[in-house]
């Protein structure tokens, strides 16, 4: 039987102090399951152990009912995704065969079945380094097991960044929501942005338009030196996903440039993309039409003003999406946790790495 695990390398888990002890936040991507053999398999079990040192620290076993639900919400998951809507949540790492995806315990030969998105939390000292899968199957009269293990790693940044934008600002979608981001393969670590007064309060009143929210027509700031190797500046069409009022003549407009550059545009409006030193890679989403200066091709330096905050593309209202990433590609580069240097909480302690949702920081 062959396993793929996603990502196959490492699990990034940044760490968390609680209570004298330590957090470990993490996610497995997907898993997938292949009969690569002759006969037909019968999956019994699957156990995740987790570790510290060459200590299991703790495990979680899906067996019978549990077993085949797990199995049935992936691979719905992966059906019922499409072209986009996959690449978005897992990547290109992992190749599914969508004709042979069966949510059944029963593998027969060729088939394949997966997991996705199974998240781990726990805390204990020392802190998670590497988690184990152990798959128990009948094939041929026999029981047998198959294991694979990936190292668990708590990413720091490899250069100094500072926030994106300047002021007084919530965060939202921050990686411990796990209904937010976290379930996308480059969202995993992504925040938006959305700007508070002096008080730290959110504006608001009913009927708002775009020049009411604060964040709107904001600077959005190159978090470090680096080259532009991707933008848009031409789009102007907003869509509160999964509600789509437009007319049909910017469907069909829509619907071209999706075919001439891809789906980023209708994803996330107006956006640039940073390439920084170390291969990494930051991400600027949502910008008002025509608001960047800044072409393919050209170099920025720290702080230099990259767009401006709009309200385009899949949101809700004015804010920036802002994520770091392992590579050019929106849709199969992988998410990366982003340290800052300038950034303070409300009690004015230094801040760098946004652990917790609604965070309110303030950029220095």
């Amino acid at each position: 039987m062959q396993i793929e695990i996603l990502p196959k390398d490492f699990i990034i888990s940044p760490t968390f102090e609680t209570g004298g002890e330590l957090q470990s936040d993490f996610v497995i991507k997907a898993i997938r399951l292949v009969n690569d053999s002759n006969t037909s398999i019968e999956l019994i079990s699957l156990t995740f152990e987790l570790l510290a040192g060459s200590s299991i620290i703790k495990s979680i076993y899906y067996e019978e009912d549990a077993l085949s639900a797990k199995l049935a919400n992936g691979c719905d998951k992966i059906l019922k995704s499409g072209f986009w809507g996959l690449k978005s949540m897992l990547g290109s790492t992992i190749q599914w065969n969508c004709e042979k995806i069966t949510g059944s315990t029963e593998l027969l030969p060729g088939k394949e079945t997966a997991i996705v998105n199974e998240f781990f939390i726990v805390v204990n000292k020392p802190v998670v380094d590497d988690i184990r899968l152990r798959i128990c199957y009948a094939q041929d009269g026999n029981k047998c097991e198959q294991q694979a293990s990936v190292p668990v790693v708590d990413y720091k940044t490899k250069n100094d960044y500072i926030f994106p934008v300047k002021g007084i600002w919530q965060v939202n979608g921050n990686y411990d929501c796990i209904g937010a981001h976290r379930t996308q393969y480059s969202m995993e670590f992504a925040i938006d942005l959305g700007q508070l007064n002096q008080e730290g309060m959110c504006v608001w009143k009913d009927e708002m338009k775009d020049d009411d929210f604060l964040a709107y027509g904001k600077d959005i700031l190159a978090i470090a030196d680096g080259e532009v190797i991707d933008c848009f500046h031409d789009a102007y069409w907003r869509i509160n996903f999964p509600h789509d009022t437009a007319s049909d003549e910017e469907k069909e407009e829509r619907a071209k440039i999706q075919k001439e550059v891809g789906r980023l545009p209708i994803q996330c409006g107006n956006y640039v993309v940073l390439k920084h030193s170390n291969g990494e890679y930051s991400f600027y989403g949502h910008m008002i039409k025509n608001s960047s200066t800044v072409q393919k091709g050209a170099l920025v330096k720290q702080g230099d003003i990259i767009g401006k905050i709009g309200n385009v593309g899949f949101s809700g209202s004015p804010h920036l999406h802002f994520q770091l990433m392992d590579g050019p590609d929106f849709y199969s580069a992988r998410g990366l946790p982003c340290h800052f240097t300038n950034i303070i909480d409300t009690f004015r302690n230094n801040l760098s790495l946004i652990q917790e949702e609604y965070t309110v920081v303030c950029a220095l």
